[in-house]
């Protein structure tokens, strides 16, 4: 249960989950989030609006994805819809769903296989 948010809201451990789920103990990493957000800034990049300004639209399967979100809440995605694409980052020679995580805990759930999203190449 989340003690920030208002609603708190039941959330899930999802560095566990993806390592068991998509049978990959090298799918999570925490580390990677501050060497991206570095990596954001040295191009001089807004994070929030370069994925529609310079991604490019791409299906990434589940299994090949890195994730660096350490829990995630089970209610599933308040404002947006499943099928609305997620942000996804290229950074040394990974491929991290960058913004999503909720939808994406629903979509595997759900027997989808890919991330549908935008794909900035950081690299």
């Amino acid at each position: 249960m989340t003690t920030f948010r208002d609603p708190n809201y039941e959330v899930i451990e999802f560095g566990a989950f993806v390592r068991r789920f998509l049978n990959n103990p090298d799918a999570f990493s925490e580390k990677v989030f501050a060497a991206v957000k570095q990596r954001f800034t040295e191009l001089d990049w807004n994070e929030r609006t370069c994925f529609g300004e310079r991604g490019k639209l791409s299906d990434v399967p589940y299994r090949s994805l890195h994730y660096y979100q350490p829990e995630v809440g089970i209610n599933g995605p308040w404002h947006t819809s499943l099928e609305e694409p997620v942000n996804m980052v290229q950074f040394n020679g990974k491929t991290i769903l960058w913004n999503g995580y909720h939808r994406s805990l629903v979509r595997m759930l759900t027997g989808y296989e890919s991330a549908t999203g935008y794909l900035v190449l950081l690299d």
